[in-house]
């Protein structure tokens, strides 16, 4: 499967990943890709696709991982916050944990 570059995306970011998919949503670059879990003789690498979001922060390349189900980094940061809440609170993970 051929990789598509997305303009600001380093190529740092798809040389040793295999990327699958990249979408571009609200300033935001969403890439798709399957991921090598770093055991030696794992029959099953690469493991994914799971989604990262990357973008520049203070001139730095970051990458937030998402999660193998795609949403947006606010979706998965409401997520995230809602999840800390419950743990919080003792009610333990009546959210969807997906």
């Amino acid at each position: 499967m051929e990789k598509e570059i997305v303009k600001g995306v380093p190529t740092e970011a798809l040389r040793k990943r295999y990327v699958v998919e990249i979408m571009k949503i609200e300033g935001i670059t969403y890439l798709s890709r399957m991921v090598s879990c770093g055991k030696k003789g794992c029959s099953a690498c690469p493991h994914g696709p799971y989604w990262y979001a990357a973008f520049k922060r203070k001139g730095r390349y970051r990458e937030v991982y998402i999660g193998k189900r795609f949403m947006t980094l606010t979706e998965s940061n409401e997520n995230k916050r809602r999840r800390r809440e419950s743990e919080k609170d003792g009610r333990g993970d009546e959210t969807d944990s997906e």
